[in-house]
């Protein structure tokens, strides 16, 4: 479930790439699924205590009605992509974070471990999601590369929720 006050036209973009991974996702399983939108309207409380989790925009206000129904419910909270793949991912996680030279850091970080294994991952906040490495790092047997992540303080903020942080 979709759930966001802004309307179909402007989510437009977004849309698209979630019809596209639902069907991507539907090829390789084998498994149909299907994805609802509630869009351009209030929230509804019954679709929040209704779900398994809720991730939420890392810009979403800890104020909001959404987050308060959640906790209320005990329904777990996520921020964003990279509070989901802190959580999952078992490779050695390098956190930068900062007022400024968070994405020049990472980014030096990044082609520093690349040139050590160019398996590394360098995501995060960089408008590069760290989920689309997530299966590969989960892959056993293999000494898994580092994964670089900027991380801005709502991102940071957010991992309270899971009690956990980067390695470094």
């Amino acid at each position: 479930l979709v759930t966001d006050q802004a309307t179909q036209e402007v989510l437009a973009d977004a849309i698209t790439k979630i019809e596209a991974f639902k069907n991507q996702l539907q090829q390789s399983t084998g498994k149909r699924t299907r994805v609802v939108f509630h869009l351009g309207q209030e929230h509804v409380k019954e679709d929040i205590v209704g779900a398994d989790v809720v991730v939420m925009n890392p810009d979403v206000p800890r104020t909001s009605v959404v987050f308060t129904w959640a906790r209320e419910h005990r329904i777990p909270i996520r921020i964003g992509d990279t509070t989901l793949f802190i959580e999952q991912c078992p490779a050695p996680i390098i956190g930068v974070t900062g007022t400024r030279g968070k994405t020049t850091t990472t980014s030096i970080i990044g082609s520093i471990l690349r040139m050590v294994d160019r398996r590394s991952v360098v995501a995060g906040n960089l408008r590069v999601s760290p989920l689309s490495d997530l299966s590969r790092l989960q892959r056993g047997g293999e000494k898994k590369p580092f994964v670089a992540l900027e991380l801005s303080s709502w991102q940071v903020e957010g991992l309270q929720d899971i009690q956990k942080s980067p390695h470094i």
